[in-house]
């Protein structure tokens, strides 16, 4: 059909091993604006779904596209619902739009792709883990919600693409605990790491993983935020929110931070200065402010809290120049300037 004709097929007793759902033109010359809507008592391939409208699908095991002969094409959006897992991993796939609730989603998209509301259905909430990844931004108009672990990966060519998951009410969150979350930008299908801005956020804490831009990576929270051994690799690190937030990985590799937060401990490999990035102007802390590299630490402007701690670790010393007048400090300060190792100090010329 021309027009809007739909396949609906939300029986829960069908039991199909695989699908071929398509919406066409009346001439099949063209991808035709039918909803398709399919839901199966067990796990089913999806051969094939072409729409230019909404794909909505509904499992209690595994759905996958292993060897599938035609791409998922939702130009409409894909709603996933059960506690079955998805996992559609064809590069050819396109669903710009994603919503709905299931157990694991394992998804990548030719396309930008955005968590947002499809129908009565708002946003994408997953029991388990969840992996995202698009050849174009991701983003939000709608919250996600993971209860296992969160990997974000946009491989927009050249480098474009960037992550905008900063919505407070976002959850990354497993029995109670943080849950960890990976943000990565590449460029294109390559290992390479591209300059799009990274942003995340959650009201509660979570923990991060593997963080990989080119670009500035901003963290929001009104929680706890750590990190594992992974580490962030950003030129930049803005921190937001009366959150508390302990990033002291040696692994970490950013030059400028800022922020506005409750307290803060970071670490870097290299150089670090306190800057002013998008609207944030210097960092400025509710509590203490702990700051370790392993080059010079500067300013150019202002850094507020309770009690400094700032150190250097380099065996040839380096500088810790922090002589900005909007500087203040409730409480006490220390300076300090060490070997790699920690174990003596060293003249800092």
């Amino acid at each position: 059909s021309d027009t809007f004709t739909q396949i609906l097929l939300n029986n829960p007793a069908n039991n199909f091993v695989g699908i071929n759902v398509q919406s066409n033109h009346r001439t099949n010359t063209g991808i035709g604006s039918g909803r398709l809507f399919y839901r199966d008592v067990d796990g089913f391939v999806v051969n094939a779904a072409l729409t230019n409208e909404q794909l909505i699908l509904q499992a209690e095991a595994p759905v996958t596209q292993i060897g599938a002969t035609l791409p998922i094409i939702a130009n409409g959006g894909m709603r996933l619902f059960g506690v079955g897992g998805y996992v559609f991993t064809r590069n050819a796939n396109r669903f710009p739009v994603i919503a709905g609730s299931a157990g694991t989603v394992f998804i990548t998209t030719g396309s930008s792709l955005q968590i947002g509301q499809l129908g009565a259905t708002s946003g994408l909430t997953v029991t388990n883990n969840a992996t995202l990844s698009a050849f174009g931004a991701i983003s939000q108009t709608r919250p996600l919600i993971v209860g296992g672990t969160l990997t974000a990966t946009t491989r927009a060519s050249g480098g474009l693409g960037s992550i905008t998951l900063s919505d407070l009410n976002n959850r990354a969150t497993t029995n109670g605990g943080a849950s960890v979350v990976n943000l990565q930008v590449f460029d294109g299908s390559s290992s390479n790491t591209a300059a799009g801005n990274v942003d995340f956020g959650s009201a509660l804490s979570y923990q991060l993983g593997q963080v990989r831009t080119l670009g500035m990576f901003t963290a929001r929270t009104l929680g706890t935020v750590n990190q594992n051994v992974n580490g962030i690799s950003a030129a930049s690190l803005r921190l937001l929110g009366a959150g508390v937030y302990t990033l002291n990985q040696s692994t970490n590799s950013f030059t400028a931070l800022a922020g506005n937060v409750g307290s803060v401990t970071v670490r870097t490999n290299g150089a670090l200065q306190i800057t002013q990035l998008d609207d944030t102007d210097g960092l400025v802390s509710a509590g203490n402010v702990m700051l370790t590299s392993a080059g010079a630490i500067s300013q150019n402007r202002r850094l507020r809290g309770v009690n400094l701690t700032a150190t250097t670790l380099n065996d040839a010393g380096a500088a810790i120049i922090l002589t900005g007048p909007g500087n203040f400090f409730s409480g006490t300060r220390t300076l300090q300037t060490r070997n790699a190792a920690v174990s003596v100090d060293v003249s800092a010329d």
